[in-house]
């Protein structure tokens, strides 16, 4: 892979991964020790829809351009709507305190570039 742009974005999706997970860990934590959730009332589900977008990080790093274009395009759909979108939308009541409300809009914004990233330098030859 000598595209060294994309490959910088896949990192920054990693971190993304990384930073993302562990704020569902903590929310899911937050939880089952009766408080509110850090990630909202479903980190459980957003942990999932990360997971699959993980995968998506991994097309890039084997070089599969051409899946991951399509997947990490239907992933960004994915942050920006249920990552970002949803988070916006909801009453900071759901959430632990209004820090880690903006914390998981900020994660996930940090996502959304970093895949916007690599659908633009995946498109480029090399």
């Amino acid at each position: 892979m000598k595209n060294h742009s994309f490959r910088k974005a896949l990192y920054a999706q990693v971190i993304w991964f990384i930073a993302a997970t562990g704020f569902n860990v903590l929310s899911i934590t937050a939880i089952a020790q009766g408080q509110a959730g850090w990630a909202g009332p479903s980190p459980v589900s957003a942990q999932g829809i990360a997971t699959v977008m993980g995968a998506v990080i991994i097309f890039g790093f084997l070089g599969w351009r051409k899946t991951y274009l399509v997947a990490a395009s239907v992933a960004l759909a994915f942050l920006a709507l249920g990552g970002v979108g949803r988070h916006l939308v909801a009453a900071t009541a759901a959430y632990a305190s209004s820090t880690t409300w903006t914390v998981a809009i900020a994660i996930n914004l940090f996502g959304c570039l970093a895949f916007l990233a690599g659908i633009f330098h995946a498109k480029k030859p090399g």
